[in-house]
């Protein structure tokens, strides 16, 4: 008995280095994908954003010309975050009913893992198209094994929504066949599961997650038969990775019963509360984390972080953050820390974030964006106010104006960025015009088109002037930190590769 108990915690523990070190887009790049993908700062304009969201979503510019000139000039360059615009579409389509809206709303909805939002959208649609002309029912099903109509008391309507879709045609036999298969792990069922996902083999259309259920096999095989469910917790993470995060929840928390000491279904959970936007439940299982698997704190205490920033508990959020050590995690940690101050409006604490990012970890070229961006650019289309610049001048930001040019070279698009900013600060806004429209050119963010409509303002040119501040409403980069800013589709390739 002593000996397999040893066994046992052995193998654990070698199950926690594959966790970490082995499987893909886990905790280490969690905390990159959220932060890329969700993370910004506020806008704070005075124009009516909602009326104005829906002017561009609409794309009836002609409509916006009509707003005075000064009322524009109070827009302060923030870009109109997802989550604003996610809900201007929701709004558009309850005006239009217009199906290339739904579309687009349900893309959206889906990629921000919103899916009891798109299952309402999906049925008001069905309404109209019982078809699925315009939504593929294999679309449908996705969002549904991911909403909350996932649940105990409806397994007989949706197993009968699975026959009736494969009887009319409307999936295919693979996709009948998986669905059956995720339904039966669901109710706990993991040999119809594992029978299903075996029936798939060859499968072009689910080749990840049938490859993923088969090295979970392999795996758990060569870790010992003494532990039955080991399999079931790789499944689980396979299942979390290719998406289906309430049926790798159900099978997580069946392991969990079996081991409530065992690690693995606690991060399953963890991930999957944090990647579907229930934080505090996620705060739990990292807090459990910390107690039972004290090797991967920085790990734990990321999760953390992430969590409690955005419950808008900015304390916590630094607490944790600043307990990061792992260099692999730092640099997403200080960013975190950067935006627990901002929130606080902590300019002390921000430049103090700055500089330790320039210390102790090499800034990427988003970095550099958001730095400029917090330290010329707001404060010039906002009050104006660069007490900040100046007290932090000689530690933090020639620093950074230097190491730029260090780094990308003087002609960069950022290091010009940077450049622009600083004569920004020094008020000489004349002596870059020609280096803004360079800028507007090669990298249209708000931010510089707001600057170029001032310029504008500034000479009485009040056409160009309005051009430009529309144009800065419309395009999709420029706020202090935002999804275009912090070039989210770079780092999402390059984590991807």
């Amino acid at each position: 008995m002593a000996n397999k108990k040893s066994s046992k915690n052995h193998t654990k523990s070698r199950f926690s280095l594959n966790i970490w070190y082995a499987i893909p887009a886990f905790i280490i790049l969690l905390g990159v994908f959220l932060y890329l993908k969700m993370i910004y700062f506020p806008g704070r304009a005075d124009l009516n954003q909602d009326d104005f969201q829906l002017i561009v979503t609409e794309g009836d510019i002609a409509n916006a010309r009509n707003i005075d000139i000064q009322t524009l000039s109070s827009f302060t360059g923030d870009y109109i975050v997802s989550t604003n615009a996610i809900d201007s579409l929701a709004r558009l389509y309850q005006k239009t009913k217009d199906e290339k809206v739904a579309l687009s709303l349900i893309q959206m909805y889906i990629s921000h893992n919103q899916f009891d939002e798109a299952f309402t959208l999906i049925s008001d649609v069905y309404h109209n198209d019982i078809d699925f002309t315009i939504i593929p029912a294999s679309t449908f099903l996705y969002v549904l094994f991911n909403s909350s109509q996932l649940s105990p008391g409806k397994y007989e309507l949706i197993a009968n929504i699975l026959t009736d879709y494969k009887q009319h045609v409307r999936i295919d036999d693979e996709t009948y066949t998986l669905y059956s298969g995720l339904l039966a792990a669901y109710q706990d069922d993991m040999e119809r599961f594992y029978d299903a996902i075996g029936a798939l083999s060859g499968s072009k259309q689910y080749e990840y997650l049938v490859n993923a259920i088969g090295q979970a096999g392999q795996t758990a095989s060569s870790l010992g038969s003494d532990v039955p469910y080991y399999k079931d917790a790789l499944s689980s993470i396979a299942l979390l990775d290719a998406g289906y995060f309430r049926v790798a929840q159900k099978v997580a928390v069946g392991v969990r019963q079996k081991d409530d000491k065992y690690i693995l279904p606690y991060q399953v959970l963890a991930q999957a509360a944090l990647l579907q936007s229930r934080r505090q439940e996620a705060t739990q299982y990292f807090d459990t984390l910390l107690r039972l698997d004290v090797n991967h704190a920085d790990q734990y205490h990321f999760g953390q972080c992430v969590s409690y920033f955005w419950q808008q508990s900015y304390s916590n959020a630094l607490l944790h953050c600043q307990q990061i050590t792992d260099p692999l995690l730092l640099p997403d940690a200080h960013r975190y820390m950067l935006l627990a101050h901002y929130q606080w409006k902590n300019w002390q604490g921000m430049m103090d974030t700055f500089q330790l990012m320039l210390s102790k970890s090499s800034p990427s070229e988003n970095d550099y964006y958001t730095f400029f961006d917090v330290v010329f650019y707001q404060p010039f289309v906002t009050d104006k106010d660069f007490s900040h610049v100046q007290k932090y001048y000689v530690s933090v930001v020639l620093p950074y104006l230097d190491r730029c040019v260090t780094v990308f070279g003087a002609d960069s698009l950022v290091c010009k960025y940077g450049q622009a900013g600083f004569y920004l600060y020094r008020n000489e806004l004349e002596k870059i015009h020609k280096e803004l429209l360079y800028l507007a050119s090669r990298y249209p963010s708000s931010y510089v088109l707001r600057v170029l409509g001032e310029y504008y303002e500034s000479l009485d040119q009040e056409d160009k002037a309005k051009a430009y501040y529309l144009k800065a409403m419309s395009v999709k980069t420029g706020a202090v930190v935002d999804v275009s800013t912090m070039r989210s589709w770079a780092w999402n390739n390059a984590v991807n590769k």
